[in-house]
């Protein structure tokens, strides 16, 4: 049979002094690691799509024994759906609640559901419809920066996500989680407050009523934050005109 043989090393046909083994030698002293990593970093959009909101006021702990605690504050962030970094995040944040929560069946983690919206619109970006993502972070943010860069997935101190039509009078709070560490059910709480922190930046965020359809174990911290019935499994926070709002 007529097939065509090749050498096994196919520069034996290259002339020494040919351009292409002069280029080749070059390249091969050069150190390309950090060139390529850069491009890689650019091309897969690594930076942070976040954007910060507003401080929002939350309690510390003042030593271990979380027995007293004094004002501290932290960030209250938007993430960005089509972000594989904002992605990458939301994904290590239900990860990391999940571990803390591990076998309890009291407990459950919303966050995974955040993820799962998250990642089903980063996968296909036309599925954002109103979807809005967020975070509460005791991360030091530039308010300046247009990017935020470098967050940390262990000081989310929660999560949430709002559903929103600008033009409708209602909007939904489809899910808001604490990371299970600091909630109210756990013995040792380092931070306090973030729940309470992140419902207060949502209501001055949509300065309209917003809904919810609530788990019984949250229905006492909702009702502390005015929410009233509205039907069977629902419940509705009118808005009050005399919170200030602020701009999304």
């Amino acid at each position: 049979m007529n097939q065509l043989k090749l050498p096994i090393d196919l520069a034996i046909d290259i002339p020494e002094n040919h351009l292409v083994k002069v280029v080749n030698r070059a390249i091969e002293r050069m150190n390309l690691e950090n060139f390529i990593f850069t491009g890689f970093i650019k091309n897969m959009e690594i930076s942070f799509k976040a954007r910060f909101i507003q401080k929002a006021p939350i309690k510390v702990a003042v030593d271990s024994t979380c027995k007293e605690y004094k004002r501290a504050s932290a960030s209250f962030l938007k993430l960005e759906a089509t972000s594989i970094s904002d992605m990458r995040l939301i994904n290590k944040v239900a990860n990391n609640y999940q571990k803390t929560i591990g076998d309890n069946e009291n407990e459950y983690n919303y966050a995974n559901d955040i993820r799962n919206k998250f990642n089903k619109i980063y996968n296909v970006p036309a599925m954002k419809k109103n979807e809005n993502f967020y975070i509460l972070t005791t991360e030091k943010v530039n308010e300046e920066e247009e990017e935020i860069e470098g967050l940390d997935s262990d000081k989310v101190l929660g999560v949430a996500q709002v559903n929103d039509t600008p033009e409708e009078t209602t909007c939904e709070l489809k899910y808001l989680q604490v990371d299970p560490a600091t909630n109210y059910r756990a013995k040792e709480r380092k931070y306090r407050g973030a729940g309470e922190a992140i419902w207060k930046s949502i209501e001055k965020l949509f300065p309209k009523n917003i809904f919810l359809k609530y788990d019984n174990k949250a229905l006492g911290f909702y009702l502390n934050q005015n929410f009233e019935g509205f039907t069977m499994d629902k419940l509705i926070h009118e808005h009050n005109p005399e919170v200030v709002d602020i701009q999304a």
